[in-house]
């Protein structure tokens, strides 16, 4: 098991979430809304192959890092949402663990994860963090959301209600 792999970012970064944006971001003034996230490639913890590419259909994509309180309080609560039947059968969900350190709580990310019984696609981060720089991350959790023609429509940071975040998600279903 590895807990973080090389990762290739292909395309334009996506503008640095606003940090004065709060817990999401207006489309009407979000820079990244309508643009093209990169797409990445890199390995799970197992060391398959995962690819997250905007324009193969909407997709939530979530960077968490382990020993974040607020991605400990919220993948329960995505999980459970996604358990319970209410994502929408056209939805990708990716989770991208990222901001690694083995020096503190809740490591490794993989087992904690595994706790958790996360089973949506995982993709390992690099040290350097560069999926989550392209991808515009500046704090966790990072969620952003990619219509099926794979331009972002709606981005959020922190503990996002669930409610909301299952509205933002059935914005992007087809």
């Amino acid at each position: 098991v590895q807990e973080q792999a090389p990762v290739t970012v292909t395309g334009e970064a996506l503008p640095s979430y606003p940090t004065d944006a709060g817990l999401f971001a207006d489309p009407a003034t979000d820079p990244a809304v309508g643009m093209t996230p990169p797409t990445l490639k890199g390995e799970d913890f197992q060391g398959e192959p995962v690819t997250i590419e905007p324009g193969s259909g909407p997709m939530v994509v979530i960077f968490a890092a382990h020993w974040c309180p607020h991605c400990q309080e919220e993948i329960p609560l995505i999980r459970e949402w996604i358990d319970s039947g209410q994502l929408p059968e056209d939805v990708e969900i990716n989770l991208v663990s990222t901001g690694v350190k083995a020096d503190q709580n809740n490591y490794p990310p993989s087992d904690w994860l595994a706790e958790e019984g996360w089973s949506e696609q995982i993709l390992l981060d690099n040290p350097d963090q560069a999926a989550g720089n392209a991808w515009g991350l500046t704090g966790y959790p990072y969620i952003v959301f990619v219509g099926a023609d794979g331009k972002v429509v709606q981005r959020a940071s922190g503990e996002l209600p669930i409610d909301q975040f299952g509205t933002f998600v059935d914005n992007i279903a087809v």
